[in-house]
């Protein structure tokens, strides 16, 4: 596993997981979810620089995943997926009376 690719991929992944979460959660669908009262942005920073690390580490170690391309392909696929498991989750909680 190259480090330098690793620690690269997973800060950026972990700066654009943040942005992309404040344009579409706190701009496009502000509605949908309002600002709660406990939001810490810096607890919220460290998660999305956890999980810029964490695909950072599979693309390296397991993927293989050596190119910007590539890894543009491979997080967009699983950010789709993703994204897809997260919502499917919250209609459920948002269905309950």
């Amino acid at each position: 596993m190259n480090t330098k690719n690793f620690i690269i991929g997973g800060i950026a992944g972990g700066i654009i997981n943040f942005l992309g979460g404040w344009v579409f959660y706190g701009m496009l669908f502000s509605n949908q979810f309002p600002e709660g009262e406990n939001m810490n942005m810096l607890f919220i920073f460290l998660g999305c620089m956890t999980f810029g690390f964490l695909l950072s580490y599979i693309f390296n170690k397991w993927a293989q995943i050596g190119t910007l391309n590539g890894g543009l392909m491979a997080g967009a696929i699983l950010g789709l997926i993703l994204g897809l498991w997260g919502n499917f989750f919250s209609t459920i909680n948002g269905c309950r009376t």
